[in-house]
């Protein structure tokens, strides 16, 4: 009987110290997902802070955001590729650290509440440039009767969108100066094989900080999201993403941006006849649909490229020598 009152004693110790020693890594944060319709810690966390900077002036407002959407062209420093292919856990760093979550602060139609809808971006140059999805950056106006652009890093920091520096809606691309200027850009690569390793760093369906791998798929034309002109190209991949994460990076395995996440499409099996209800007022069950194929489509960087013009990145001078301090003789007068 001893034996046997020992062992919840035992259970709480054991209790405790798993409590107490953390399964993740040093640096690896534990998410808090929102619970339903109700926002979580985080999300009112940074709707406060958001609303800060809107009543200090700092944010950009919805009607600015459409009017420099206008604008085609750019001029950026870009790092260069990286050529060293990354374990999981260094490609995770990498597109964390380049990883700023981009959408609006808004007043929809409905209430008279405050919101906050965020999607995905990533840091392409130094001084708080980020890429995104025009679609992201572009306010609802079926929703939104105010909208202000705001952006935030994946450690809840939120910084305000200063303006839109390049956009092009028909290949869903957006160019940004923020306030982010801590998050590391990720070098844009063009020269893409099908085959090769991808990565994606999101938050689909509100799911915080999801990082999926999988390969280049195949380049296919699809239509304009401007719905009109010619058909664009975009690459798609098998890494996982979903609504929410529009606009992250899709990186190789060294860490470069071979674009970022513009769309989903799932490939359903056509629903069967079911027939007749059996008596007048009952409805007949739904069929169940199979999921044959989820297409996850990417922008490619070649056309985040196309709307920038390279500058050559500045020449680092050499140190200069330093001499050496003069020394007195020890017996000079003082």
């Amino acid at each position: 009987m001893r034996a046997f009152a020992v062992i919840p004693w035992l259970l709480l110790v054991l209790a405790s110290l798993a409590a107490a020693v953390p399964a993740q890594a040093p640096g690896v944060p534990v998410y808090e997902d929102s619970d339903g319709e109700e926002p979580s810690r985080e999300e009112k966390a940074l709707q406060q802070a958001a609303l800060l900077l809107k009543e200090a002036g700092a944010l950009l407002p919805g009607q600015v955001v459409k009017e420099q959407l206008a604008r085609t062209k750019c001029a950026l420093v870009l790092p260069p590729a990286a050529t060293k292919p990354l374990t999981g856990p260094e490609a995770w760093r990498r597109a964390r650290s380049a990883y700023v979550r981009v959408g609006h602060l808004y007043q929809c139609k409905h209430c008279s509440d405050w919101h906050l809808n965020l999607a995905g971006g990533y840091a392409i140059a130094a001084d708080g440039i980020v890429a995104t999805c025009h679609h992201v950056v572009l306010p609802d106006d079926r929703d939104m009767k105010e909208a202000w652009l705001v952006c935030a890093d994946d450690d809840g920091h939120v910084f305000p969108v200063l303006e839109v520096l390049a956009a092009d809606a028909r290949t869903d691309v957006a160019i940004l100066r923020t306030g982010a200027r801590k998050a590391e850009p990720l070098p844009l690569r063009v020269d893409v094989v099908p085959g090769e390793i991808c990565w994606v760093f999101s938050d689909p369906m509100g799911a915080r900080g999801v990082f999926s791998t999988g390969i280049v798929h195949r380049f296919v034309q699809a239509p304009p999201l401007d719905g009109g002109g010619e058909r664009v190209v975009v690459v798609e991949v098998g890494a996982d993403w979903a609504p929410g994460s529009s606009g992250s990076a899709v990186l190789d395995e060294c860490g470069n941006a071979i674009g970022h996440v513009a769309s989903i499409k799932a490939q359903l099996e056509e629903p069967e006849d079911a027939g007749e209800p059996a008596a007048a007022g009952d409805v007949a069950p739904p069929t169940p649909l199979a999921t044959y194929l989820v297409q996850h489509a990417a922008t490619r960087a070649a056309d985040v490229l196309r709307l920038i013009e390279v500058l050559p990145a500045k020449p680092v001078e050499p140190a200069k020598p330093v001499a050496p301090a003069k020394q007195e003789p020890a017996n000079a007068p003082r």
